[in-house]
Protein backbone atom coordinates (compact mmCIF):
# COMPACT_ATOMS: atom_id res chain seq x y z
CA UNK A 1 0.00 0.00 0.00
CA UNK A 2 1.79 3.53 -1.29
CA UNK A 3 1.48 6.17 1.52
CA UNK A 4 -0.36 9.58 0.93
CA UNK A 5 2.45 11.28 2.54
CA UNK A 6 4.26 13.29 0.79
CA UNK A 7 7.86 12.51 1.95
CA UNK A 8 7.55 9.43 2.81
CA UNK A 9 10.83 7.79 1.72
CA UNK A 10 13.12 10.59 2.47
CA UNK A 11 12.55 11.17 5.55
CA UNK A 12 14.80 9.66 8.83
CA UNK A 13 14.88 9.67 12.48
CA UNK A 14 17.57 11.65 13.74
CA UNK A 15 17.75 9.82 17.16
CA UNK A 16 17.93 5.53 15.43
CA UNK A 17 18.29 6.31 12.08
CA UNK A 18 14.74 5.09 11.34
CA UNK A 19 12.33 6.27 9.00
CA UNK A 20 9.53 8.62 9.22
CA UNK A 21 5.94 7.33 8.62
CA UNK A 22 3.33 9.90 8.41
CA UNK A 23 0.32 8.97 10.65
CA UNK A 24 -3.12 10.95 11.03
CA UNK A 25 -4.13 12.65 14.63
CA UNK A 26 -7.84 13.25 15.15
CA UNK A 27 -9.55 15.07 17.46
CA UNK A 28 -12.63 14.64 19.78
CA UNK A 29 -14.14 17.91 16.88
CA UNK A 30 -13.11 15.34 14.21
CA UNK A 31 -10.01 17.80 13.30
CA UNK A 32 -7.14 15.71 11.86
CA UNK A 33 -3.73 16.90 11.97
CA UNK A 34 -0.57 14.45 10.03
CA UNK A 35 2.49 13.84 11.31
CA UNK A 36 5.43 12.44 10.50
CA UNK A 37 7.07 9.66 13.35
CA UNK A 38 9.64 7.15 13.84
CA UNK A 39 8.73 3.89 12.18
CA UNK A 40 10.97 2.14 14.95
CA UNK A 41 9.63 3.83 18.06
CA UNK A 42 5.71 3.32 16.62
CA UNK A 43 6.80 -0.36 16.26
CA UNK A 44 7.49 -0.76 20.09
CA UNK A 45 11.40 -0.23 19.86
CA UNK A 46 12.01 2.58 22.73
CA UNK A 47 14.98 1.59 23.68
CA UNK A 48 16.36 2.25 20.15
CA UNK A 49 14.19 5.38 20.06
CA UNK A 50 13.46 7.02 23.08
CA UNK A 51 12.60 10.69 22.35
CA UNK A 52 8.86 10.29 21.41
CA UNK A 53 8.49 13.66 18.72
CA UNK A 54 6.58 13.97 16.17
CA UNK A 55 6.59 16.56 12.67
CA UNK A 56 3.71 18.48 11.51
CA UNK A 57 3.13 17.22 7.91
CA UNK A 58 2.15 20.06 6.84
CA UNK A 59 5.21 22.44 8.25
CA UNK A 60 8.07 20.63 6.22
CA UNK A 61 6.02 19.73 3.28
CA UNK A 62 5.20 23.36 2.35
CA UNK A 63 8.19 24.26 3.25
CA UNK A 64 10.34 21.57 0.54
CA UNK A 65 7.68 22.83 -2.11
CA UNK A 66 8.80 26.02 -1.45
CA UNK A 67 12.34 25.71 -2.65
CA UNK A 68 11.55 23.62 -5.04
CA UNK A 69 8.53 26.86 -6.39
CA UNK A 70 11.89 29.33 -5.91
CA UNK A 71 14.60 27.62 -7.92
CA UNK A 72 12.21 26.41 -10.39
CA UNK A 73 11.63 30.24 -10.40
CA UNK A 74 14.95 31.82 -10.48
CA UNK A 75 15.55 29.46 -13.64
CA UNK A 76 12.87 31.13 -15.44
CA UNK A 77 13.95 34.04 -14.71
CA UNK A 78 17.51 33.36 -15.93
CA UNK A 79 17.97 34.98 -19.51
CA UNK A 80 20.80 32.80 -19.38
CA UNK A 81 19.44 29.48 -18.87
CA UNK A 82 18.98 29.05 -22.82
CA UNK A 83 22.33 29.84 -24.01
CA UNK A 84 23.78 27.21 -20.95
CA UNK A 85 21.32 24.92 -22.76
CA UNK A 86 22.68 25.33 -25.62
CA UNK A 87 26.57 25.26 -25.24
CA UNK A 88 25.50 22.25 -23.10
CA UNK A 89 23.93 20.85 -26.52
CA UNK A 90 27.04 21.70 -28.22
CA UNK A 91 28.96 19.39 -26.19
CA UNK A 92 27.03 16.62 -26.11
CA UNK A 93 26.37 16.97 -29.90
CA UNK A 94 30.49 17.99 -30.41
CA UNK A 95 31.09 14.43 -28.81
CA UNK A 96 28.95 12.29 -31.32
CA UNK A 97 30.14 14.54 -34.16
CA UNK A 98 33.95 13.04 -32.96
CA UNK A 99 32.90 10.00 -32.52
CA UNK A 100 31.34 9.42 -36.05
CA UNK A 101 34.79 11.31 -37.49
CA UNK A 102 36.71 8.47 -36.09
CA UNK A 103 34.49 5.84 -37.19
CA UNK A 104 34.78 7.06 -40.81
CA UNK A 105 38.44 7.01 -40.37
CA UNK A 106 38.01 3.24 -39.20
CA UNK A 107 35.65 2.80 -42.40
CA UNK A 108 38.50 4.37 -44.54
CA UNK A 109 41.21 1.99 -42.81
CA UNK A 110 39.02 -1.16 -43.51
CA UNK A 111 38.57 -0.32 -47.15
CA UNK A 112 42.22 0.24 -48.14
CA UNK A 113 42.95 -3.26 -45.85
CA UNK A 114 40.42 -4.96 -48.04
CA UNK A 115 42.30 -3.46 -51.53
CA UNK A 116 45.30 -4.40 -50.41
CA UNK A 117 44.22 -8.30 -49.59
CA UNK A 118 42.27 -8.04 -53.02
CA UNK A 119 45.02 -7.30 -55.10
CA UNK A 120 47.56 -9.76 -52.99
CA UNK A 121 44.85 -12.62 -54.22
CA UNK A 122 45.36 -11.22 -57.74
CA UNK A 123 48.76 -12.09 -57.75
CA UNK A 124 48.41 -15.32 -56.27
CA UNK A 125 47.70 -18.90 -56.84
CA UNK A 126 44.04 -20.34 -55.25
CA UNK A 127 46.78 -22.85 -52.80
CA UNK A 128 49.60 -20.02 -52.23
CA UNK A 129 46.82 -17.57 -51.05
CA UNK A 130 45.16 -20.55 -49.12
CA UNK A 131 48.60 -21.68 -47.21
CA UNK A 132 49.33 -17.97 -46.23
CA UNK A 133 45.93 -17.67 -44.79
CA UNK A 134 44.76 -14.93 -46.88
CA UNK A 135 40.83 -15.71 -47.09
CA UNK A 136 40.19 -15.92 -43.31
CA UNK A 137 42.12 -12.07 -43.49
CA UNK A 138 39.58 -11.04 -46.05
CA UNK A 139 36.88 -12.59 -43.93
CA UNK A 140 37.93 -11.09 -40.69
CA UNK A 141 38.22 -7.64 -42.43
CA UNK A 142 35.19 -7.92 -44.10
CA UNK A 143 33.28 -8.85 -40.80
CA UNK A 144 35.36 -5.81 -39.09
CA UNK A 145 34.49 -3.24 -41.79
CA UNK A 146 30.60 -4.28 -41.57
CA UNK A 147 30.66 -4.18 -37.88
CA UNK A 148 32.53 -0.28 -38.10
CA UNK A 149 29.59 0.36 -40.65
CA UNK A 150 26.71 -0.32 -38.36
CA UNK A 151 28.43 1.72 -35.82
CA UNK A 152 29.01 4.41 -38.20
CA UNK A 153 25.23 4.08 -38.93
CA UNK A 154 24.29 4.29 -35.29
CA UNK A 155 26.16 7.11 -34.73
CA UNK A 156 24.63 9.60 -37.49
CA UNK A 157 20.87 8.30 -36.67
CA UNK A 158 22.08 9.72 -32.99
CA UNK A 159 23.77 12.25 -34.42
CA UNK A 160 21.04 16.23 -34.21
CA UNK A 161 21.08 19.47 -34.41
CA UNK A 162 21.79 22.30 -31.91
CA UNK A 163 18.15 24.12 -31.61
CA UNK A 164 18.68 27.60 -32.07
CA UNK A 165 17.49 30.37 -28.99
CA UNK A 166 14.53 31.11 -30.11
CA UNK A 167 13.22 27.10 -30.16
CA UNK A 168 15.47 26.12 -26.71
CA UNK A 169 12.91 29.21 -24.97
CA UNK A 170 10.03 27.69 -26.04
CA UNK A 171 10.66 24.53 -25.27
CA UNK A 172 11.97 25.83 -21.75
CA UNK A 173 9.18 27.27 -20.83
CA UNK A 174 6.66 24.49 -22.08
CA UNK A 175 8.75 22.57 -19.57
CA UNK A 176 8.56 25.13 -16.64
CA UNK A 177 5.20 25.13 -17.34
CA UNK A 178 4.69 21.84 -17.07
CA UNK A 179 6.54 21.43 -13.63
CA UNK A 180 4.25 24.67 -12.27
CA UNK A 181 1.36 22.35 -13.49
CA UNK A 182 2.96 18.78 -11.16
CA UNK A 183 3.64 21.29 -8.06
CA UNK A 184 0.03 23.11 -8.27
CA UNK A 185 -2.19 20.16 -9.91
CA UNK A 186 0.01 17.17 -9.86
CA UNK A 187 -0.67 13.76 -8.77
CA UNK A 188 1.43 12.81 -5.52
CA UNK A 189 2.97 10.68 -7.56
CA UNK A 190 4.20 13.37 -9.69
CA UNK A 191 5.11 15.50 -7.44
CA UNK A 192 7.32 13.19 -5.41
CA UNK A 193 9.37 12.57 -8.70
CA UNK A 194 10.00 16.24 -8.64
CA UNK A 195 10.99 16.30 -5.03
CA UNK A 196 12.93 13.50 -5.77
CA UNK A 197 15.23 15.39 -7.70
CA UNK A 198 16.14 18.00 -5.28
CA UNK A 199 15.88 16.24 -1.74
CA UNK A 200 18.70 13.62 -0.99
CA UNK A 201 17.61 13.31 2.74
CA UNK A 202 15.76 14.86 5.88
CA UNK A 203 16.81 14.07 9.02
CA UNK A 204 14.68 15.18 12.23
CA UNK A 205 16.99 16.36 15.09
CA UNK A 206 14.56 16.22 18.34
CA UNK A 207 16.98 17.98 20.53
CA UNK A 208 17.63 20.95 18.74
CA UNK A 209 13.89 20.94 17.28
CA UNK A 210 15.36 21.55 13.76
CA UNK A 211 14.64 18.83 10.69
CA UNK A 212 17.90 18.90 8.42
CA UNK A 213 17.09 18.86 4.51
CA UNK A 214 20.26 17.82 2.45
CA UNK A 215 19.61 18.80 -0.92
CA UNK A 216 21.63 17.46 -4.38
CA UNK A 217 24.77 19.78 -5.35
CA UNK A 218 22.81 22.07 -7.28
CA UNK A 219 21.24 23.22 -4.14
CA UNK A 220 22.61 24.65 -1.27
CA UNK A 221 21.97 22.31 2.12
CA UNK A 222 19.15 24.16 4.17
CA UNK A 223 17.87 23.95 7.58
CA UNK A 224 14.24 24.31 8.56
CA UNK A 225 13.97 25.58 12.39
CA UNK A 226 11.64 22.96 13.32
CA UNK A 227 9.10 25.66 15.74
CA UNK A 228 6.37 22.71 15.03
CA UNK A 229 7.81 19.97 16.55
CA UNK A 230 5.44 18.26 19.47
CA UNK A 231 5.72 15.58 22.14
CA UNK A 232 3.98 12.41 20.73
CA UNK A 233 0.54 12.49 22.33
CA UNK A 234 -1.41 9.56 23.24
CA UNK A 235 -3.75 9.92 20.24
CA UNK A 236 -1.03 9.07 18.05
Amino acid sequence: MKSEYLLSGLMFCGVCGGKLTGRTQTSGKGYKTRYYTCSRRSAGHKEDCPKGYSVPATLVEEYVLGIIRQDLAQLQNDESLPLLVQQELEKLTGNRSEVAERLQRQLAKSDQELANLREHLLSLSAGAAKSLGLYERVQQATEDRERIECELAEASRDAVGVPDLDVLRARLASEFQRLDDAMALGTLEEKRELIACYVQTIKADPDQQMVHISLYPTLMSQIVAGTGFEPVTSGL
